[in-house]
């Protein structure tokens, strides 16, 4: 998912993103996704949480850093 997140359940997408994290914590997309479902659900501090979380994690594969950059770019546009 890049950008916004898709119209669609936020609730239903919500509770599975903390499910998956709940399962795999140290998933980068996972918190990404997350936080742009509470940027849609203007619940900004928690999704600054998780983008913080997903900054910090250490991804091995080229897909995840790639998720982990744009976790990092949306948390500096996020505390502009």
């Amino acid at each position: 998912i890049y950008g916004k997140v898709p119209k669609g359940d936020l609730v239903l997408a919500e509770n599975c993103m903390r499910k998956a994290i709940q399962v795999e914590p140290d998933t980068v997309f996972f918190h990404l996704t997350l936080a742009q479902i509470l940027i849609e659900k203007d619940k900004k501090t928690e999704a600054l949480s998780h983008l913080e979380i997903a900054s910090k994690l250490n991804p091995s594969e080229t897909l995840e850093i790639q998720h982990q950059k744009d976790a990092v770019q949306l948390l500096k546009k996020l505390k502009k």
